[in-house]
């Protein structure tokens, strides 16, 4: 049941102590011309930010909303906003309402810049397209899948590069890619896996969902060969921390692995691979879902695996997915 308050001050104050001082200083700047509604939006848009940053950084595990810093918010990068457009587009937000959404986050950073809290405004090239987020679904195929886990599989270990510890991270990268593209999971789910969330014995994952629920999902026996090997090169890596002794990934630092990490390593091999694809950790999603889409045709079963909240935000994929079967039953007509 919803909270009940008194009176909308006592509820526009609990919103306020959510947010860290700086948006806070922000909210009331924008609250002197504004209507009371865009404030109470703009305050939930932004909490709902902060969450996100919280679930999709391991480093963020145990923050609480309102403790991030300016110096954070500075260090943050394009593919953080990406992936929270993204995220945020899977619970059915069109273009329209994700600007909106964007609106409170370029207007704080535009705020904290006047103010001298920081130099550098990492979201002021993140710009929502109508027709790259509505309509255009980037992803690989499996053709292209195949071509680039063997290039990370396969990858020759550079001149100047530290053999003994590419090929570990070789062992690892390749496991990552893999279970990206074999399960469909959020960067952000996939790092926050610990050792203990590989059942071998059923190919299960579990994972920490959006929203807090733990949820299982299965990977093929490639998949799991892939963890395997991963894991025996792990355990003789000693933790730097005591969050990293449960951590399934590690960084070159022995720590968890954080989303940016696995982001920058899936775009620097994704150029290698195809160039001509802009290719992030949420593409391998749209590549997950394109793919059984092709072989199950079953869009309830993707929208399971993909967690959507409502089956018309995969319809997106299968609006794709048609469209292609029909161009390949226009090739072999009869005229």
């Amino acid at each position: 049941m919803p909270k009940k308050y008194t009176t909308d001050k006592e509820h526009k104050d609990e919103l306020l102590s959510a947010l860290p001082d700086f948006a806070r200083a922000y909210i009331r700047f924008f609250s002197h011309d504004a209507q009371e509604r865009s404030v109470y939006a703009y305050m939930y848009d932004l909490i709902t930010f902060f969450q996100f940053l919280i679930r999709s950084n391991p480093q963020f595990r145990d923050r609480q909303t309102w403790q991030f810093t300016p110096a954070e918010m500075e260090n943050l990068t394009a593919m953080d906003f990406d992936e929270y457009l993204g995220v945020m587009r899977d619970e059915g937000n069109q273009a329209s309402a994700l600007r909106r959404k964007m609106a409170p986050i370029h207007g704080m950073y535009s705020f904290m810049q006047s103010r001298d809290m920081l130099k550098f405004d990492p979201s002021e090239k993140v710009k929502v397209k109508d027709k790259y987020l509505d309509n255009e679904i980037v992803y690989l195929t499996l053709e292209e899948s195949s071509t680039f886990l063997n290039y990370i599989k396969n990858r020759e270990i550079g001149p100047g590069e530290r053999k003994n510890q590419r090929e570990k991270e070789k062992l690892r990268d390749y496991a990552i890619a893999a279970l990206l593209l074999g399960t469909g999971m959020r960067v952000s789910e996939l790092a926050g896996i610990d050792l203990n969330d590989i059942d071998y014995s059923t190919n299960k994952v579990t994972i920490l969902r959006k929203g807090g629920a733990t949820k299982h999902v299965y990977m093929s026996d490639t998949v799991a060969n892939a963890l395997l090997d991963y894991t025996e090169e792990r355990e003789f890596i000693e933790p730097a921390d005591e969050d990293a002794k449960n951590a399934l990934f590690l960084s070159s630092q022995r720590r968890r692995i954080t989303t940016r990490t696995i982001e920058n390593m899936i775009c620097r091999y994704a150029k290698a691979v195809v160039p001509y694809k802009h290719i992030t950790p949420h593409k391998l999603r749209s590549s997950f879902a394109t793919a059984v889409l092709h072989k199950t045709g079953n869009i309830a079963v993707v929208s399971a695996a993909l967690n959507h909240k409502q089956l018309s935000t995969t319809q997106r994929y299968y609006s794709k997915v048609l469209d292609e079967d029909l161009k390949e039953a226009a090739k072999n007509s009869p005229v």
